[in-house]
């Protein structure tokens, strides 16, 4: 266990070097909790009826925890001290499945994955990644004896309640027992498999009692795309860290028997499961961290050749170095990222945030719903179709919906609608001039933009412009209805916010 230490307390690290930073989606399932502790049930609209916008029952679950004991306000600190735990944990099983008769391996497993980009972005902000990567080494590992049976299948049915991934915790086992096909291992892989579709199964039962669906609003709001998918993966496994793990993982398989073997049959049905899913819109591998959890341990398996001749160590060796590297450097970078997010784009939602205050807003329409919903009391129209079952359902890919815009127009009726700018338009102090189609970040506003609706019912207020060189640009337009009576602006409309000092 002290490889498990000593690599999760590095990992930890570099985790807390990105907070105060949270993940906008992570906010969204802190309201959801904030929503069921205030009596309104599962849904993100107080008066709306509950829709499973959310990604994680589990995590709802610790979310409500936090929050009924420690306030609303704890929530999202509870969530990164509980994806601590998560790492932590997830290094104490990389250990415990390693082989124990050879020193370096549980130090090769838990270090290549602790100094590492993914894990660096993930474990502390705010969502269920870190949860869900180690219930699912504590499930596989249930199929090796090496942590007992009974916590294996705990493992395994907290999968599905942890992400909607998890239901491919029997295809995980399978692929391993297509490797070892002892007799004891089947057994305990039946077991598992049966935990975990248990659990899936009564999910869907739960599902379909409280939202009236078999599967979640999130599936029909971000239909997977394979192609996507398969971008993504290549993407993933081919940067300057993971191409060295996958090539250790490879060797470790080739030299170090039938586990490693086994557990890089399971990296490869975690990669297919990323595919399936169609990616991931967040950076640093969301959705492929149970695949390189897995390279992880195969990549143990590297270890037999430290102690052979020479040759075998001059390969390995640098492979190691150079991984742990490679992670280190994507660690710094996307701290880097968080930091840079935090004080520029999360920065100037908080003005977003006065301007609606300012303008007596009680509703808005927008894509980055997370943080702004759960801070205040808006009304939210999510153009993201997450959590809204009429736009989620419409026709279209992510961010892509081509739902009525009566809905948005007339039932919701919004008192402001927030767009995100990809280019700079060419407005004058006035906010007088052209905003084209190609200037908007996401079809889903394009496509709000260009309708007849939005100039005659609304109009521009502000248009917030980072003038220091961001790419891409992110900017915003603010637009308030023009029964508002609220006055234009004094002065120049174009609002440029500086960085936010560290």
């Amino acid at each position: 266990m002290l490889a498990a230490l000593v690599a999760g307390l590095g990992g930890l690290g570099l985790a807390l070097a990105v907070l105060p930073f949270q993940l906008d989606d992570a906010f969204i399932t802190h309201r959801y909790a904030a929503n069921v502790l205030a009596g309104h049930g599962p849904t993100f609209e107080p008066a709306a009826a509950p829709a499973e916008g959310f990604s994680s029952p589990l995590w709802l679950a610790l979310d409500l925890a936090a929050g009924a004991f420690f306030g609303v306000e704890a929530i999202p600190r509870a969530a990164s001290v509980a994806g601590c735990l998560a790492l932590l944990l997830s290094m104490a099983a990389l250990a415990a499945v390693t082989d124990q008769t050879r020193r370096p391996a549980p130090w090769i497993a838990c270090l290549l994955l602790a100094i590492s980009g993914p894990v660096a972005y993930h474990t502390a902000t705010g969502l269920e990644t870190l949860a869900f990567v180690a219930l699912t080494l504590v499930a596989v590992a249930g199929l090796t004896g090496r942590v007992p049976l009974w916590l294996g299948a705990a493992a395994a049915m907290g999968g599905p309640l942890c992400r909607p991934e998890g239901m491919w915790i029997p295809v995980a086992l399978a692929a391993a027992l297509t490797v070892v096909r002892e007799r004891d291992v089947i057994r305990r892989g039946a077991i598992l498999a049966t935990a975990a579709a248990g659990s899936a199964l009564a999910l869907l039962v739960v599902r379909r009692a409280v939202f009236e669906e078999w599967l979640p609003n999130t599936y029909f709001a971000k239909p997977p795309d394979r192609l996507e998918g398969l971008r993504y993966l290549l993407d993933g496994l081919l940067d300057p860290w993971a191409l060295p793990l996958l090539a250790l993982a490879v060797i470790g398989a080739a030299v170090g028997g039938k586990w490693p073997r086994a557990w890089l049959a399971v990296a490869l049905a975690w990669a297919l499961a990323a595919v399936l899913e169609g990616g991931d819109w967040m950076p640093a591998g969301r959705f492929l961290l149970p695949c390189y959890a897995a390279l992880a341990v195969a990549a143990a398996g590297s270890s037999a050749l430290l102690t052979g001749s020479r040759r075998p160590r001059l390969i390995v060796l640098p492979l190691i170095m150079l991984c742990i590297g490679g992670g280190a450097l994507e660690a710094s970078r996307v701290v880097g990222l968080a930091d840079a997010s935090l004080r520029t784009i999360r920065h100037e939602d908080r003005r977003i945030e006065e301007w609606l205050a300012e303008a007596g807003a009680d509703s808005v329409a927008l894509i980055d719903i997370g943080e702004i919903g759960f801070r205040g009391t808006l009304e939210i129209t999510d153009l993201g179709g997450l959590t809204d079952p009429v736009i989620g359902r419409a026709p279209g890919g992510r961010l892509a919906k081509r739902f009525d815009l009566d809905y948005l127009f007339d039932e919701r009726a919004p008192d402001a609608i927030v767009l995100r700018l990809e280019r700079e338009p060419p407005l004058d102090p006035g906010c007088e001039g052209t905003v084209a189609a190609e200037d908007l970040r996401a079809s889903v506003e394009r496509r709000v933009h260009g309708g007849p609706r939005l100039g005659r019912d609304y109009r521009l207020h502000r248009a917030l412009i980072p003038d220091y060189g961001r790419t891409p640009l992110y900017g915003r337009l603010l637009y308030l209805r023009r029964d508002s009576g609220i006055p234009p602006p004094a002065g120049d409309c174009r609002v440029s916010v500086a960085p936010r000092k560290r």
